[in-house]
């Protein structure tokens, strides 16, 4: 069965614990899925896979999960079964493609153009420039040698249990918030008051829902950071059953 969907807000929140050596990461991630213009509920088996490119054929990893759809929408927390693929994140962009129970990929599909910070904590800049025969002992981090003392900012954690130091990093957290339009019937062109500040860095997508199972194009074609507002703009005149839901991930 085919399924009309779209892929949403993308959260980054990194899960921390144990030795910096073995620290393990998950990515939040949120999507929504309709089939026949209606929003996905109850257990579904999703897959995901990840690609090199986005009209690559060769899948460089893969999960599933047995998620629970509300409204259409998901959560999923990638790399927890199997870890992220460190090697293929440091490549650059990753895309994501989904699958639901037996349906075909949905696309387009979904950009990972950064990685947060803490990914890169399992292997310090320095940590190859130290002579490779030293044993037991530390001569210098950062060029900075004697007595050194570690000390974490808001979204970092030291703690020291024996003669191990553990680092956890927590990016600051970028809420997902999202809304529904009701048209009027008469319209294509709708503008919403965002419930959070605007930024250039404000990512915002939008989905039409139709109970008849039209597929039907919307974009977000302005955004007023001045005015605190973002217009959707849709291919047709939209009725007054049908709805829009839009995502924003804020700053």
């Amino acid at each position: 069965m085919m399924m009309k969907q779209t892929m949403v807000g993308l959260l980054m929140l990194m899960a921390s614990s144990g030795a910096v050596a073995q620290l393990p990461h998950t990515i939040s991630y949120q999507a929504m899925a309709t089939r026949n213009g209606a929003p996905l509920q109850g257990s579904h088996r999703v897959t995901v896979r990840w690609y090199d490119g986005v009209a690559a054929t060769e899948v460089r990893f893969e999960e599933s999960y047995d998620a629970d759809f509300i409204d259409g929408v998901v959560a999923l927390s990638l790399g927890e079964q199997h870890g992220l693929p460190m090697e293929l994140l440091a490549e650059g962009t990753v895309y994501l493609g989904i699958l639901v129970d037996d349906d075909e990929e949905m696309f387009p599909r979904t950009a990972l153009t950064s990685v947060p910070y803490a990914l890169n904590a399992e292997h310090a800049a320095t940590a190859t420039a130290l002579d490779r025969e030293v044993s037991g002992v530390v001569t210098s981090v950062n060029e900075v040698a004697g007595n050194v003392r570690l000390v974490g900012d808001e979204n970092t954690r030291i703690t020291k249990n024996g003669n191990t130091l553990t680092i956890s990093a927590t990016p600051p957290s970028r809420p997902l918030i999202n809304g529904v339009v009701t048209p009027d019937g008469r319209s294509s062109t709708f503008t919403v008051a965002a419930p959070a500040p605007l930024t250039l860095r404000s990512r915002i997508t939008a989905v039409v829902i139709s109970q008849s199972g039209e597929s039907i194009g919307c974009c977000v074609s302005k955004i007023d950071e001045m005015a605190g507002t973002f217009t959707i703009t849709t291919a047709a005149i939209l009725l007054p059953t049908e709805r829009i839901h839009w995502f924003l991930l804020s700053e």
